[in-house]
């Protein structure tokens, strides 16, 4: 009986527990940590992903749709575009890649509002009149995941090496070189 009240109070007292995150300001840019996300009982950490685009969308708003990408399945509210009171837009890396910042995946697509645009809307537009906004269904020329981000806090200069690796480490999720508009 000892053992199960014992238990239960390490359980307890590992749920309460909190994971915060935060934003450093280097010389060389904004260094990032990723957002602890709940998963039942216990915080796991958003995947790092480091992208590059077949063009340039960096200023343009991404929505997820399914595997078909025929249906919007995720998409943002105006307030949603901000971390921090900045738009979270990506940050550029080096040989044209970007570490996302808003939490795509190989469904995303970008529409044809700009950050600015969208955070500026009183409402969050309908998925109909967000159908009608998408302008990039194949956006990704590479997406990569980092395998284990942990609490590490993720900069430009990490990120960077990360490139410089060959992505070393890290989960591919698209390759396609050869892809263009």
């Amino acid at each position: 009986m000892k053992q199960v009240i014992v238990f239960m109070l390490l359980a307890v007292a590992a749920i309460s527990c909190k994971t915060s995150s935060s934003a450093i300001k280097s010389g060389e840019g904004t260094s990032f940590r990723s957002q602890p996300k709940m998963v039942g009982t216990a915080a796991a950490l958003a995947p790092m992903i480091i992208y590059k685009t077949t063009g340039n969308y960096d200023n343009l708003v991404p929505v997820t749709m399914d595997e078909t990408k025929t249906r919007i399945t995720s998409y943002p509210a105006p307030g949603d575009l901000y971390y921090r009171s900045v738009l979270a837009m990506p940050q550029s890396l080096m040989e044209g890649y970007l570490l996302d910042r808003r939490g795509i995946s190989a469904n995303t697509v970008f529409t044809d509002y700009t950050y600015q645009e969208y955070a500026a809307m009183d409402k969050t537009p309908s998925i109909e009149e967000l159908m009608s906004h998408i302008k990039y269904k194949d956006p990704f020329v590479e997406l990569y995941r980092l395998k284990s981000p942990s609490s590490r806090e993720i900069s430009i200069e990490y990120a960077n090496d990360i490139i410089k690796s060959k992505f070393q480490g890290c989960e591919i999720i698209i390759f396609a070189p050869n892809s263009t508009k």
